[in-house]
C-alpha cells in the first residue's frame, strides 16, 4: 500500500446505507425535545 494513499475503503454496506439515507427527503420538521420528568420526553414546537 502506498504511503500517500489516504482513502480508506469502508466496504459495500456502509456506502450503501450512506446512499440510501442521504437520498431520503427530510420528512420530519425540526423540533426540540425536553424531559417531561416521568422518564420520557415532550416536544417543544
Amino acid at each position: 500500500m502506498n504511503v500517500l494513499f489516504k482513502e480508506v475503503s469502508t466496504g459495500i454496506l456502509p456506502r450503501t446505507l450512506d446512499v440510501i439515507f442521504n437520498s431520503l427527503p427530510n420528512r420530519v420538521d425540526r423540533c426540540v425535545f425536553c424531559p417531561d420528568g416521568r422518564n420520557g420526553f415532550d416536544e417543544k414546537a
